[in-house]
């Protein structure tokens, strides 16, 4: 049974060798003899990949009992767990109301948006899509994607929006009901500090999202986003029908 880190080695030298042949064609001739000696060595790369793949089945029962034993693990950890039931609840169409603090001492300043949730890879990821038609006088998109990693025992989730560049990345668990997520993010004068968000399913058609950001070192309470599901009722039967 082949090892990830083998199959990885031998496509990464297949699709070099190819790649670099594609350039040759194209290079003027004085670059062609170097460029020859490159795909030559790429190509022993991928044969070296080839002949271990090859090896591999030749070997003793206890090596074949470990890639085996590996091949398990890693099917085990593909399983869809409780954790992946808990964030398909959040499948579906929501409407937002949104109230953040720009500073400590500030009003917080409202505003209403739509998301939509959706299962990819076969549910092992969900993918929300948020938006707003007006955040600080211009239109907002971001989007939220996030799953359970079996394997390190934890919650990931990234966010991106049209206000930034960067990819948010945090991590979390599941305490008392509430999902807490932290990480880092860079400020647009390049220092950072951590945020955390602590989210909750109240009931089938209501979740909360309330974000902390640290200042001083100390969590501080900056908004929160509050999700009504569409089409409610509808969501219920369609539930009790399945």
């Amino acid at each position: 049974m082949l090892s990830k880190q083998l199959v990885v080695a031998f496509g990464a030298g297949v699709l070099c060798a190819g790649g670099l042949a594609f350039v040759v064609g194209a290079a003027p001739d004085d670059a062609k003899q170097g460029a020859h000696r490159v795909i030559g060595e790429a190509r022993e790369h991928a044969q070296n990949a080839g002949d271990n793949v090859v090896t591999l089945a030749g070997k003793p029962k206890e090596a074949q009992d470990h890639a085996q034993d590996e091949m398990n693990e890693w099917m085990a950890a593909n399983q869809l767990a409780p954790q992946h039931a808990h964030l398909a609840k959040s499948v579906g169409e929501w409407n937002a109301v949104t109230s953040f603090q720009m500073a400590p001492d500030a009003p917080p300043t409202e505003g209403t948006g739509t998301m939509t949730v959706k299962p990819i890879m076969g549910g092992r990821y969900f993918v929300g899509d948020f938006h707003m038609d007006d955040m600080m006088g211009m239109p907002f998109d971001g989007m939220s994607c996030i799953g359970y990693d079996t394997a390190a025992k934890q919650f990931v989730s990234t966010w991106i929006d049209s206000m930034s560049t960067g990819i948010y990345y945090s991590t979390g668990q599941m305490e008392n009901g509430a999902l807490t997520t932290m990480g880092t993010t860079t400020k647009p004068d390049g220092s950072t500090a951590r945020m955390k968000m602590v989210s909750t399913m109240q009931g089938n058609d209501k979740m909360v999202d309330t974000f902390f950001d640290e200042i001083d070192g100390k969590f501080v309470k900056t908004g929160t986003i509050t999700y009504t599901r569409k089409n409610a009722q509808a969501h219920a039967d369609s539930n009790s029908d399945g």
